[in-house]
């Protein structure tokens, strides 16, 4: 019995073994197929797909989450105008995510966009080097702390550098920007949508009176921002704008400015008193949200909209007693248990949206 069962054991284990080696000869068959077309040059292992006919640097993600090159891939790259013989003409999204040795990138000519955090956390990356005509780029460059500059040669015919500025040539759009103290050149009317997103090394910025559009996100999460100025041309501070710029203390607001939009200021752990000017009407959802120091604000007589959780863990919301939360003759919400009578004081002139959402004990107001 005892030989028996050591037999069958062996049997099993040579099963076992076979199976593994199957398994093995399979992967090796078909990791081609699996990791997606690559080249190889000058050393460097390429992952790239082709879409309608080009080439598109991008991350593998089936199967096993990898860069479009290896991690420790360092100092200066130069991503190629050509993979398997088609044209590149993009990076993908998260392409470079986590490759923390690179110090500087050239972008080829045939490049036409950098999807959503292509170099994301490159946190060595210092150069950015731009060939051709970059057409859109979304939140590229998130998390490069050190980046300091774009280079751009004088014969492009699309863009610029100024002053390490990535702008459109004629310097009315600016189109991606550095860290340090940053003083944005007179005519530059449009500062675009994730801009300085995520620079963590910006530490000042001076906006000239020719600004008239700040876009989304614009300098979302620059922790180490202190202060900012925004111009008298600017009517509305975007979606997330200033979102988490965690060191932020000091907010000047023109008059002209009418929307505080969704998330604006969210998170701006710093912040303690903020004046808005009385042209401002509305203040979207989560403006405010999450400052956590924020103990002063003058609410406009003008505001006709304060959106949801605006204010929500704020000092200047949580610290007022329960009860009716009036804002300048405006009934914003009730904060605590509601009662089943509601009076609503003399002098208020407006009741908000959702002031008084799921309080089903109230009887009579």
């Amino acid at each position: 019995w005892h030989e028996e069962k050591m037999w069958g054991g062996k049997w099993r284990n040579a099963y076992t073994w076979g199976f593994a080696i199957l398994i093995l000869g399979i992967v090796v068959v078909l990791r081609p197929k699996l990791d997606g077309p690559r080249e190889t040059i000058d050393g460097v292992t390429w992952r790239y797909v082709v879409k309608d006919g080009h080439a598109v640097i991008e991350r593998k993600r089936k199967y096993c989450d990898r860069p479009a090159i290896s991690v420790t891939t360092s100092g200066a790259l130069e991503i190629p105008a050509k993979l398997g013989g088609y044209r590149v003409v993009g990076v993908g999204q998260d392409a470079f995510y986590g490759c923390k040795k690179l110090t500087s990138v050239t972008i080829p000519e045939s490049v036409r966009y950098l999807d959503w955090e292509s170099f994301k956390n490159c946190r060595a990356l210092r150069k950015v080097i731009v060939r051709g005509d970059l057409r859109w780029m979304g939140d590229a460059f998130g998390g490069c702390g050190e980046l300091k500059e774009f280079v751009v040669d004088p014969e492009n015919k699309y863009l610029q550098s100024v002053d390490g500025m990535l702008l459109n040539k004629a310097g009315t759009r600016l189109i991606a920007g550095p860290g340090g103290n940053v003083r944005i050149p007179e005519g530059v009317s449009c500062i675009d949508s994730f801009a300085f997103a995520r620079r963590d090394g910006l530490k000042s910025v001076t906006l000239p009176n020719s600004v008239t559009n700040i876009g989304r996100e614009a300098f979302s999460r620059c922790k180490n921002l202190a202060a900012v100025a925004i111009p008298k041309g600017v009517s509305a501070i975007d979606f997330g704008t200033f979102q988490d710029c965690e060191g932020l203390t000091s907010v000047t607001l023109p008059d002209g400015v009418r929307s505080i939009s969704a998330f604006a200021f969210k998170g701006c752990r710093s912040l303690t008193t903020l004046k808005l000017p009385e042209s401002v009407t509305g203040i979207r959802n989560d403006a405010f949200r999450n400052c956590r120091s924020l103990v002063s604000v003058n609410v406009p007589s003008n505001v006709i909209q304060i959106g949801k959780n605006a204010f929500a863990g704020t000092p200047f919301l949580d610290g007022r007693p329960d009860g009716l939360v009036v804002f300048s003759g405006i009934v914003y919400r009730w904060k605590g248990q509601c009662p089943t009578e509601v009076v609503i004081p003399d002098g208020v002139t407006r009741i908000f949206d959702e002031a008084f959402y799921y309080r089903r004990w109230i009887r009579s107001v």
